[in-house]
């Protein structure tokens, strides 16, 4: 009796054991994940001209820049001149823009984008999901004839770039942005396809060409203490200030980033230059103050800014010194 009662403790044990380990294994990889990276086409302005025919580069880097930012494209213009401002910065740092390899987008971003970047040889589809289960986007290189995309204007593209957003498991397919077609907002090509067609640029069209993609995070670690546009602040610091890591006076008011910073002013906004009356908003605080005559009226509630005709989207958020030069006059009624 003794005998089975052990005997059917050994079984229970087992199975139990059994289930937590497929359970655990069932949970490791979730059947299907999306970040939500925003989608530009390379060609904001609509029209397939240099630089942004080749411009896929820039805008897989700017895409994942936006996640990481948590912000969007809305305005074309500015998204065209954001891949302005990267070629610029390519034909600064390397003599030319166009079909940038991996590691030269690495050292781009590494140097004047605020997240960091590194290759990685022969990634496996394991790791890849791994990145983006944990809300990591990935930078694909690839030969982009053997992507065979319908929508592409030149199939036998040599040289593509294209950003991993998310896949499903179930059916087998990685979900993408790929910036060479306007419908390449979360496109879908096959796990196989993806890793077959993943290639770094060869000078040599016949050359070998690498199976690296290029994985990404928003944490710093490796470029925290870098100032590549000598203005004073570390790459850390300007993430934290939300200044350019590529322009030392990013409000163009005539002193350095870190100057300003030093001296507690705002060296995203020109303080000195804004055009009275205006409404700001000092920084770590709630109250709004609308500026006129050199004097700050505090504006008692959001009944009174719409009294006014006065909207959210035009405060002027400031540094609390710059706020405080201001003496204090009666209060907006509505």
């Amino acid at each position: 009796m003794k005998g089975r009662k052990k005997l059917v403790w050994v079984f229970v044990t087992v199975i139990f054991i059994g289930l937590f380990f497929l359970f655990s294994f069932t949970q490791a990889v979730s059947p299907k994940i999306r970040l939500a990276v925003p989608f530009s086409i390379q060609i904001p302005n609509g029209t397939w001209v240099q630089p942004f025919k080749d411009a896929c580069e820039e805008t897989s880097l700017l895409m994942v820049n936006a996640f990481y930012q948590k912000k969007t494209f809305t305005d074309k213009k500015d998204v065209v001149r954001q891949i302005q401002e990267l070629v610029a910065l390519e034909d600064k740092l390397f003599g030319f823009n166009k079909d940038t390899s991996a590691e030269l987008m690495v050292r781009l971003v590494n140097r004047y984008l605020p997240y960091e970047a590194h290759v990685v040889q022969t990634p496996t589809k394991e790791l890849l999901f791994d990145e983006l289960d944990h809300g990591r986007p990935v930078i694909v290189p690839v030969n982009g004839k053997l992507l065979k995309n319908k929508y592409y204007l030149d199939p036998n593209l040599f040289y593509h770039v294209i950003v991993l957003i998310g896949y499903d498991a179930e059916t087998g397919m990685f979900i993408t942005h790929d910036p060479g077609t306007k419908h390449g907002d979360q496109m879908r090509y096959a796990i196989q396809t993806i890793m077959y067609a993943n290639a770094d640029f060869n000078t040599n069209p016949k050359g070998p060409r690498g199976k690296v993609m290029i994985f990404t995070s928003p944490i710093l670690k490796e470029t925290t203490d870098g100032d590549e546009d000598q203005d004073g602040l570390s790459k850390q610091q300007e993430v934290v200030h939300g200044t350019s890591l590529s322009t030392s006076d990013t409000d163009r008011d005539g002193f350095l980033d870190g100057e300003e910073v030093l001296a507690g002013y705002s060296p995203i906004v020109a303080e000195p230059s804004l055009r009275q009356p205006f409404l700001l908003r000092a920084q770590g605080t709630k109250q709004i103050y609308r500026v006129e005559g050199s004097v700050k009226r505090h504006v008692r509630s959001l009944e009174t800014m719409r009294a006014h005709g006065w909207r959210f989207e035009d405060v002027v958020h400031v540094s609390s010194r710059f706020a405080e030069t201001f003496p204090v006059g009666n209060v907006v009624e509505d």
